[in-house]
């Protein structure tokens, strides 16, 4: 296992931090992702990255481990260890695990043959019982243009 460090960019392109993810290293350039990352947007768990340093993101994508990456944010770390207990039934039974999350984040892997309006009914439920809540993708949209990214079908 190795960690690599990959820039966090806001909406308007700028790098605010870093993240350290957890690789398996592949070839001497590749990097498996064994968890999906919370802050870097556009890959998750199983993706095989390069580092790229002229890269704004730091990486290249060389290949989709099939996973899809979702991010829940909550008002309070009680309301973290609450959505935990909540979320985990239905997010195994969609074949999914939380990867855990920094604080007031929750990061999950879910497999791509899972039912997108079945992961959005049970992430939309448990935003509506849970004022604060909110929950996004980091891998299924364009992080520039915001367009689907289309790449399970």
């Amino acid at each position: 296992m190795e960690q690599i460090s990959l820039p966090v960019i806001d909406e308007s392109g700028r790098t605010t931090s870093r993240e350290l993810l957890e690789t398996e290293p592949v070839d001497p350039d590749g990097h498996r992702l064994l968890q999906s990352p919370a802050y870097v947007d556009g890959i998750a768990r199983g993706d095989l990255i390069r580092l790229d340093p002229d890269s704004p993101r730091g990486y290249a994508l060389l290949e989709r481990g099939g996973y899809l990456a979702l991010l829940l944010e909550l008002a309070s770390d009680e309301a973290k260890s609450n959505a935990r207990t909540a979320l985990d039934p239905g997010v195994r039974a969609l074949q999914g695990t939380c990867e855990g999350g920094p604080v007031r984040v929750l990061v999950y892997s879910i497999h791509a043959s899972a039912s997108f309006p079945a992961l959005e009914q049970l992430f939309d439920a448990f935003c509506a019982a849970n004022p604060g809540a909110s929950w996004r993708f980091g891998n299924v949209y364009d992080p520039v243009s915001g367009a689907p990214l289309n790449w399970w079908k």
